[in-house]
């Protein structure tokens, strides 16, 4: 079984990977360094901002970049989980507690098996029971990438009175630059291979909001808490890399793509 899922691992990234990149300026990876990270966990510095990637050494040639962060499987948030979300460069502030996160800074790969409550800078995050969703926040701008549902509308976030509800394979951006341009943002939300980019209509005067679909085997290969699971013993770990596994293949990661001048399309385009 773990054979399989390994060999699964490896055909979906090379698939997605496709599937995702090819002449479309989205996507800055590449596809024979990011194979490496099959091998073994990645170990990169700490960046100056939390979503902020680094090159590898010895590979900048080929811009090999990754995003850190840590898992937490965890729902209720006391004191130990806060020290240890802080020692991990996962900042949340004191209000936190039971169900409720108050997340001021980091990149953390959150796994509850009950509902909870991120609250960030730019609008609350609501995960449902036994979802999975990787959220960044840098202090004027949050980026959520859902991959995980066992159900529909289980995530979703609140803006003011705007609702933002959230699909497996979506990627959304809130923040307080004052930019309508997504490719100029500060932040690098782009690393991941992504398509479809538009953005949202909110009634804020503060806040600016993108969404997009991103490639699950990307973010398995980009994502340092993800690309962790594929070596990984822990029972948990392979579960969670099942599922991701699963939903990718439901959302047609494995479709070959049609490529296009400046971009990659769908023989059968998603919404």
């Amino acid at each position: 079984m773990k054979n399989a899922v390994i060999l699964l691992s490896c055909l979906m990234l090379v698939a997605g990977q496709a599937f995702y990149m090819a002449g479309s300026a989205n996507s800055n990876l590449r596809s024979s360094n990011n194979l490496l990270a099959l091998a073994q966990p990645i170990a990169i510095g700490i960046p100056k901002c939390p979503l902020a990637v680094e090159q590898q050494d010895g590979l900048a040639e080929q811009e090999s970049q990754y995003i850190k962060g840590v898992t937490t499987y965890a729902h209720t948030f006391g004191d130990y989980e806060i020290n240890w979300l802080a020692n991990n460069s996962v900042i949340i502030g004191p209000e936190s507690g039971n169900d409720f996160i108050d997340l001021e800074s980091g990149n953390v790969l959150l796994n509850p098996e009950q509902d909870i409550v991120v609250s960030t800078r730019e609008g609350k995050l609501y995960i449902g029971s036994e979802t999975t969703a990787f959220v960044c926040e840098c202090g004027n701008t949050v980026v959520v990438f859902d991959l995980v549902q066992s159900k529909p509308n289980q995530i979703f976030v609140v803006v003011g009175k705007d609702r933002v509800i959230m699909k497996p394979g979506q990627m959304l951006v809130l923040t307080k630059e004052n930019i309508n341009d997504f490719e100029k943002l500060e932040v690098t939300c782009h690393t991941v291979a992504y398509r479809n980019v538009r953005p949202l209509n909110l009634d804020n005067s503060v806040v600016n909001a993108f969404i997009a679909n991103f490639s699950i085997p990307s973010a398995l290969v980009i994502i340092q808490p993800l690309n962790r699971l594929i070596i990984s013993k822990n029972k948990e770990d392979k579960l969670l890399l099942e599922k991701l596994m699963k939903s990718a293949a439901l959302l047609g990661d494995l479709r070959l793509p049609k490529q296009t001048r400046n971009t990659v399309a769908l023989s059968a385009e998603q919404n």
